[in-house]
């Protein structure tokens, strides 16, 4: 990811929350590198959003093995492609953060089938997680039947948010992945037209 300050990371803001007695330093970036003194803080890091940024592999590689990784309860990684170099550190994060993750977006990151099942074990990992963001995912039904199988085995999950699979889209037409929210619980069989528990 280039950084567009030369050598100089900038970070847009650093907001220090106080609520209901658990302490939250959220980070957001814009157009920046992940840089070491960014991250040594005092408090534990609960809540990063680092959407639309191009982050590469090594910033992501940077990023899981942060010791506040483990501490991560709400993260956004919307509209950073993922691709086969960035899979491992993307594990690797989740990994680190599966004891306390509950919020977990990666809407618009080019996931494939292949990718996401690749991904499902670590996200499987993530027993606390409630809400799951994949909109925006070039995902066909059999994906999206993987995604949904590993889901429900989730305890905590309530909320997945989804693409339409890539067969609702008429040839020659460029697909628009339209989101669909399923609250869990919800059947093995979803997602499928006829099923109750599926919502637009």
């Amino acid at each position: 990811m280039a950084d567009i300050h030369g050598h100089q990371t900038i970070f847009v803001h650093v907001i220090t929350i106080l609520f209901l007695g658990v302490l939250s330093r959220c980070w957001t970036y814009v157009g920046c590198s992940v840089r070491r003194e960014e991250w040594e803080t005092q408090w534990p890091l609960q809540v990063l959003e680092l959407p639309y940024l191009s982050l590469t592999p090594a910033d992501l590689s940077y990023l899981s093995c942060s010791p506040h990784a483990s501490s991560l309860q709400q993260l956004d990684l919307s509209e950073n492609r993922l691709d086969e170099l960035a899979l491992p550190s993307v594990r690797r994060l989740l990994s680190q953060a599966s004891s306390c993750l509950m919020q977990l977006s990666l809407s618009g990151c080019g996931l494939t089938d292949g990718l996401l099942a690749a991904m499902l074990p670590s996200l499987s990992c993530c027993w606390g997680l409630k809400s799951l963001g994949l909109a925006l995912n070039p995902l066909s039904l059999a994906g999206l039947l993987d995604l949904v199988r590993t889901a429900v085995r989730m305890p905590s999950l309530r909320q997945l948010l989804y693409p339409n699979p890539l067969e609702d889209y008429q040839p020659g037409l460029p697909p628009i992945f339209y989101p669909t929210v399923m609250c869990l619980p919800v059947c093995h069989q979803c997602p499928c037209k006829s099923c109750p528990e599926r919502a637009v």
